[in-house]
């Protein structure tokens, strides 16, 4: 039997192969980057806001996520037509130059109470959030033309473990430098080297194939919007793509409430200084490293949709406790504990995807459940 080309690149290394390995460490130092700003960010809102700071943190997050809304469709037309690695690297340059231009604008001392700093955090936001979604969609198509189907499950769950570590890592140093030096500028620095990390990581694993349709040509004579509506119409009319997407949706409108004010709950429970607070980060991201870990186990056993069920009950419960408590060692078991949920449905729900939509339109149904799920 004759090897492909993609089966040569895995064989070529232990495990997952050389070229996975380098796209999984390139995603460890850009995930650590990116947590950096997941937490420094709101930290600097508050800064900025002092009183307004609630309204502020809304705005800052929905103005993130506005792009997985708006930009969604449209960037998995990209991700589908241009070769892949292009379409990542220049998502990461993109967001390292908004996150150096928001390192430089923290280094002239900012006053509190800045409605132009305000500003340009907006717009740092939505220019991170726009290549975010690019990104986080293109890097799965990359992982499936690297691994293979057979070995999706297991390719997600590292991809999902690694960033995790990072995320467990990251808020707490985040937070150990903000109260050391009294500043963000070297957050915002690290951010930024780690996108050029990672689009170096990406020029390392080499070229990749193209993918395309079964007649061997590109499906982009018909045109801008009959592209992205064909990509909406198969994942309406695949049950399991269209089942998992309106749950997740549902799923979202609960945890968006969380997520967008996740510094100021913390601090709400307990958590008072900065320290504190990248604690409770720690341990969410902590738990879920270790539900991206359990989570290839867990669809071996449990089939993709069952164990994805598993997830969204553990997360539900874990976190109608977690909010209840006052800082301590049982509201940071409680809450490593709904992030394990939280990759147990994560990692299943991407693998869903991946596995039931033809290559040649990954990257539109990706973009696109990415789009309704955070509607």
């Amino acid at each position: 039997m004759a090897v492909t080309e993609r089966g040569k690149h895995r064989a070529a290394g232990s495990g997952l192969g050389r070229r996975f390995s380098i796209l999984w460490t390139g995603q460890i130092v850009s995930q650590f980057g990116d947590y950096l700003s997941y937490f420094s960010i709101p930290l600097f809102v508050v800064f900025l806001s002092l009183e307004e700071a609630p309204r502020n943190l809304a705005l800052t997050y929905t103005i993130e996520t506005i792009p997985a809304v708006v930009v969604g469709f449209f960037g998995g037309l990209v991700i589908d037509r241009l070769p892949i690695r292009v379409s990542l690297i220049f998502s990461d340059l993109a967001r390292a130059a908004a996150f150096g231009y928001l390192a430089s604008f923290a280094a002239t001392g900012p006053e509190q109470n800045s409605e132009s700093g305000l500003i340009f955090v907006f717009v740092v936001a939505f220019v991170a959030g726009t290549f975010l979604n690019v990104f986080a969609s293109g890097l799965y198509v990359l992982v499936k033309q690297l691994v293979g189907q057979d070995r999706l499950a297991e390719a997600n769950g590292k991809i999902a473990a690694g960033q995790n570590i990072a995320f467990a890592l990251a808020p707490a140093i985040a937070g150990l430098l903000v109260s050391a030096t009294g500043q963000f500028t070297l957050v915002f620095t690290v951010n930024a080297i780690s996108f050029l990390l990672s689009a170096l990581s990406i020029v390392l694993i080499g070229p990749v194939e193209r993918i395309r349709n079964g007649n061997g040509d590109d499906d982009d004579e018909e045109g801008l919007l009959a592209d992205i509506f064909n990509g909406l119409r198969y994942l309406w009319s695949e049950p399991r793509l269209r089942t998992s997407t309106v749950a997740i949706a549902v799923a979202n409108l609960s945890v968006g409430f969380l997520e967008s004010t996740l510094v100021l709950t913390a601090n709400e429970l307990g958590a008072s200084e900065e320290w504190q607070i990248g604690v409770v980060f720690a341990a969410l991201g902590f738990g879920a490293a270790f539900g991206a870990w359990l989570a290839p186990g867990f669809i071996r056993y449990l089939g993709l949709g069952r164990a994805m069920i598993s997830g969204l009950f553990t997360m539900g419960l874990a976190f109608a406790v977690f909010v209840r408590m006052l800082f301590g060692p049982l509201q940071l078991f409680y809450v490593f504990v709904a992030f394990i949920g939280l990759q147990l449905i994560n990692v299943p729900l991407v693998t869903i995807r991946q596995v039931f939509t033809p290559d040649v339109m990954l990257g539109r149904v990706l973009t696109a459940t990415r789009a309704i799920g955070w509607a």
